[in-house]
């Protein structure tokens, strides 16, 4: 995705923040409450063993609430298929950057 892509009629692409080994992060704006917001996206290769994953932590996260975790914003499928949670965007240190 590039920036300026629109997801859900709400989160706004910035650009892409990381790559992981079963989707991307990326950085968005919502469009709501123009707060930056991570968006995980799940990659099609990842669909058949990562749907059920991601859907599970979507319905998790949208129950808690607690300083230390990132809010749920939403989720939902992209009109390629993949799923997409988004969550607060939280600034700070990378953490393999940190372990190395």
């Amino acid at each position: 995705m590039t920036a300026g892509t629109l997801i859900a009629e709400r989160f706004e692409i910035e650009g892409l923040a990381a790559r992981g080994g079963m989707g991307l992060i990326y950085r968005a704006r919502d469009r709501e409450t123009k707060q930056p917001v991570a968006l995980k996206v799940l990659l099609p290769e990842a669909r058949e063993h990562g749907t059920e994953r991601l859907l599970r932590e979507a319905q998790v996260l949208s129950e808690l609430r607690h300083p230390g975790i990132a809010a749920y914003l939403g989720h939902g499928r992209l009109p390629e298929g993949q799923i997409f949670l988004a969550m607060e965007w939280v600034q700070g240190e990378d953490l393999a950057k940190r372990l190395e």
